[in-house]
């Protein structure tokens, strides 16, 4: 089978943006509510009276307990553009090397797929790959998002993306000014979107069989429109009142700043889609992903490396 995704070790990612701007302001981490020593005692109380075992069960049967981001999986591999590959001229041993290692992991890929499909589940209906939908999907969630950050639509944003990218938009959208206005547009794809990597991973988790994840990697190279609207901070009527000039002379009507940005971009749309009991729920946008690099392999073999030291040297105490 398939290597169970590790969960005690998570290596911190960032998530990419198309609207990279810096963040002028954060969501406070401080609380604003005020303690209740009553309701506390009481459910303090009430968690005593239960059985251990009692516990144990009804975390066992709580799905939103159950983590669904825990970052891109460990050795995904999308692959450079032939400009940028290793010469097969000057560092023939490196180009080698890079090729075999994406040859492996293509093939580690698809033992991944006909597992899930054939082994991961019992009984039936088996699950669908349906491969062909995924493009079409990453399509219309990619543009789906973008608008709907353009437009500060957080409830749209919650019901495309996994929770570690909503709140990264939230933040971006905390740091936007209110007089300024976005609209975001796909002029066109400059060449045919395509699946780079398509991976699944069982979650080892006790009272959760048949629960993993399934991640996709869509390559979109598109055209881009962003225009910017940004308001005077007063009203034109309030500028009328308070300008004042020697001659009496009207002063000029004020006018918003628009600026238009027009770019081609290449992006790496993740797609993610949770199993839980066997259960396939809805897929979602994860985030972004950048290309493989030889430097990214040697940084993924020694992570790998130092996380199999760590779980040899601090053994799980849960049974799986």
């Amino acid at each position: 089978m398939p290597t169970p995704l590790p969960l005690r070790i998570r290596r911190p990612l960032n998530h990419q943006c198309l609207f990279q701007r810096p963040l002028t302001r954060h969501f406070s981490a401080k609380s604003t509510q005020t303690p209740n020593p009553k309701a506390a005692r009481e459910q303090a109380e009430k968690s005593l009276g239960k059985a251990p075992s009692t516990l144990a069960a009804e975390m066992r049967e709580n799905r939103d307990g159950l983590p669904n981001d825990i970052g891109l999986f460990p050795g995904t591999f999308i692959r450079l553009p032939w400009r940028k590959l290793p010469s097969l001229f000057s560092t023939p041993k490196e180009r080698l090397w890079y090729e075999w290692k994406y040859v492996k992991t293509k093939g580690s890929d698809l033992y991944q797929r006909l597992y899930y499909k054939f082994w991961f589940r019992t009984g039936k209906p088996r699950p669908k790959l349906a491969n062909s939908t995924l493009i079409p999907l990453a399509k219309e969630y990619h543009e789906a998002m973008y608008k709907a950050f353009a437009k500060r639509d957080e409830k749209s944003l919650s019901n495309l993306c996994l929770d570690r990218l909503h709140t990264h938009f939230r933040t971006l959208l905390a740091g936007r000014p209110k007089n300024k206005h976005l609209s975001w547009q796909l002029l066109s794809y400059l060449s045919k979107p395509r699946i780079v990597s398509n991976r699944m991973a069982p979650l080892p988790i006790e009272g959760f069989k048949e629960t993993g994840l399934r991640q996709v990697v869509v390559r979109l190279h598109t055209r881009q429109l962003l225009t910017t609207r940004t308001e005077p901070r007063i009203s034109k009527k309030q500028y009328k009142e308070l300008a004042w000039t020697p001659d009496g002379v009207q002063p000029e009507e004020v006018k918003d700043e628009v600026e238009e940005k027009e770019e081609n971009v290449v992006e790496y749309v993740v797609l993610q889609r949770r199993m839980v009991r066997g259960q396939e729920e809805d897929w979602l946008v994860w985030g972004f992903a950048d290309e493989t690099t030889t430097e990214k392999i040697r940084e993924d073999e020694e992570f790998e490396r130092l996380l199999s030291k760590y779980n040899a040297e601090h053994p799980a105490q849960e049974s799986y």
